[in-house]
C-alpha cells in the first residue's frame, strides 16, 4: 500500500484537530476603538457616553453582527477597573446586552480603554 496512512484513520482526526485549533486561534475578526481620559473626563451622562464616537462605532458594530462581543480592555490597575466597570455599566443602562460584554485586562495607551469588537467575521 502506498499511502497506509490514509487507511489508518491518522488523517482524518488530525485535519479536525488543525481546523479547531484555526478557529480558536482565529476566532473572528476584530475592530478596535479607544476612548482616553479626556474625553470620559466630562461629566457622564445617557447622552455624553452615547456620543463618544469609540462608543457610538464600537456598539453599533456589536449590535449590527449576530453572535458578536465587545471586550472592554483596560490597564492592570485599581483605576482602570474601576473606569471600565463604569463603561460596561453605563453600556448595560443604555440596553446592551451584559452577555455579550466582557471587562478584562490588556496592554492599552495610558489612560485609555479600549474596545474590541469580535465578530464571526460573516456579514
Amino acid at each position: 500500500m502506498k499511502y497506509p496512512h490514509l487507511n489508518s484513520g491518522f488523517l482524518i482526526p488530525r485535519l479536525w484537530i488543525t481546523v479547531l485549533l484555526a478557529c480558536c486561534v482565529f476566532p473572528a475578526a476584530a475592530e478596535s476603538y479607544s476612548i482616553d481620559q479626556a474625553a470620559w473626563q466630562q461629566p457622564r451622562s445617557a447622552v455624553m457616553v452615547k456620543s463618544l464616537p469609540a462608543v457610538k462605532a464600537a456598539v453599533q458594530e456589536l449590535l449590527g453582527q449576530p453572535g458578536a462581543r465587545l471586550s472592554i480592555l483596560h490597564e492592570a490597575d485599581e483605576e482602570g477597573a474601576l473606569w471600565g466597570a463604569e463603561l460596561r455599566d453605563w453600556l448595560v443602562s443604555l440596553g446592551v446586552p451584559p452577555g455579550n460584554m466582557m471587562l478584562g485586562t490588556a496592554e492599552v495607551a495610558p489612560a485609555a480603554l479600549r474596545l474590541d469588537v469580535q465578530t464571526s467575521g460573516r456579514r
